[in-house]
């Protein structure tokens, strides 16, 4: 009950001093008050007029007999039940003003379950008594449905401004209201998205990734989900390895991706099919498009698909995971122009051919970045005549045997 001591402290005796002074000063902020409250309804029609087409501003007009009416009861009904309040206030009975503040709340939450229920359940089929037209049924029920799943919000809100209103302050509602309605203007009418910039493609163009993305020009900047749009351009653009998405105010959105690289190809029954360094499977191809990326042997393809990473069965996945690292360290030292196949037939100790002179042997999936750094060295201190097997597997060290 601290708080409403608290309120009590802050509030305005309204049975002293002038009559006609204090009903103007609490009157006007009353007034403004529930003209705010019309003005959320007004919002909404601007917002659906101005982006969601003719249809379904119609949806939401079709409500407004059904809202208003719903609406209007929880609104009489909240401030009904601080009536009592206000005169036990008034009468300076604050032991039985707490006890009708408990019981208000009790029946506001009695009232707000009872109605969200049941008139969420019965909205469509007043929609239908009402001969709301077939095709724009769905929008209505969409619109009015979310409206009064919000009833204990309303209730919850219209019971405390009753509280604090019948305590003599009726700015406090007002003030409340006008951060609302500045925070719904900045996020419905304002902030809307103007420009869409996409950085590091190169592959695909710039409106292949912002089509991908599912953002759009006029969208609201603060509802956009940059983590949803980064998952649906990996899911529609299977070349685009990384994807982040920034918002800069007022209204623009930045999307930048880091694009995959074509690095080998690997035989299926029904083709060819291209993977990128973390053996993402990038497109299947014909044998006349292979020219320049590396063969892989010793893995099939299961069910492969676009997008997703090399399948290869629970048997082989050792394989892909070594094969995904062999690439990744390729791409990295730049040396994957230089390999022609990379043979995993034996999962143990794979290898590759390496810049047409070399037969490289990795042994083992383990310190592959050390084993690249001691090929790297050993590839430099042999002639461009030498040619034979490099051997990595063996004390950490390159052996190199001529032949």
């Amino acid at each position: 009950m601290e708080v409403i001591k608290e309120m009590r402290n802050a509030a305005t005796d309204l049975t002293e001093g002038t009559p006609w002074k204090i009903i103007m000063r609490f009157s006007i902020p009353l007034f403004f008050t529930f003209l705010l409250q019309q003005f959320y309804n007004m919002v909404d029609t601007i917002v659906v007029g101005q982006f969601l087409g003719k249809d379904a501003l119609a949806g939401v007009g079709s409500t407004g007999a059904i809202n208003f009416m719903i609406i209007g009861f929880c609104m009489g009904l909240a401030n009904g039940f601080v009536i009592p309040v206000a005169q036990r206030y008034g009468a300076k009975d604050y032991k039985d003003m707490r006890r009708f503040v408990a019981n208000s709340i009790w029946l506001t939450v009695f009232f707000a379950a009872i109605m969200s229920i049941t008139v969420c359940i019965l909205c469509r089929s007043v929609l239908i008594a009402m001969k709301t037209p077939a095709d724009i049924l769905d929008l209505a029920y969409d619109y009015i449905f979310i409206i009064f799943a919000g009833i204990p919000i309303t209730l919850a809100y219209n019971l405390l401004t009753g509280i604090i209103r019948s305590l003599g302050d009726s700015k406090s509602p007002l003030i409340f209201l006008l951060i609302c309605a500045a925070l719904v203007l900045g996020m419905s009418v304002f902030f809307r998205v103007a420009k869409v910039e996409v950085v590091g493609n190169s592959i695909y163009t710039a409106e292949e990734v912002v089509e991908a993305s599912g953002i759009g020009t006029g969208d609201n900047l603060f509802f956009i989900n940059r983590f949803s749009a980064a998952s649906r351009i990996f899911s529609k653009l299977p070349y685009v390895d990384k994807a982040k998405v920034t918002r800069a105010l007022p209204n623009r959105v930045t999307i930048t991706i880091q694009e995959s690289s074509a690095m080998a190809y690997v035989q299926a029954d029904d083709g060819y099919w291209v993977v990128d360094q973390n053996c993402k499977l990038l497109k299947s191809v014909t044998e006349s498009e292979l020219t320049g990326l590396a063969r892989v042997d010793g893995i099939t393809p299961v069910e492969p698909k676009v997008g997703e990473v090399l399948n290869a069965g629970e048997a082989d996945a050792p394989k892909v995971t070594y094969l995904a690292a062999i690439l990744g360290q390729l791409l990295t030292r730049n040396m994957a122009s230089k390999v022609t196949v990379i043979d995993l037939s034996d999962a143990s100790n794979p290898g590759f051919t390496y810049d047409g002179r070399f037969t490289v042997r990795l042994g083992a999936n383990e310190n592959v970045e050390y084993k690249f750094g001691m090929l790297q060295s050993a590839v430099s201190q042999l002639t461009d005549s030498d040619a034979g097997t490099i051997d990595l597997s063996i004390d950490k060290r390159a052996h190199f045997s001529p032949g």
